[in-house]
């Protein structure tokens, strides 16, 4: 997967870099939106934002 699907999420590909490094904490709601993302495209995970760290 690449950093730029991941936009959508996080705005820019600098943000998608920092909390895929460590750098930046995921919100609440990009928790939420992350596991809306990959439980849309990878119909066989049942992720919610705890998941995630929240």
């Amino acid at each position: 997967m690449e950093p730029t699907s991941l936009v959508g999420v996080f705005d820019t590909v600098e943000i998608v870099r920092e909390v895929v490094n460590g750098q930046r904490k995921v919100s609440q709601s990009q928790a939420e939106s992350l596991a809306k993302f990959f439980n849309d495209h990878y119909s066989e995970l049942s992720l919610t934002a705890l998941d995630f760290g929240q």
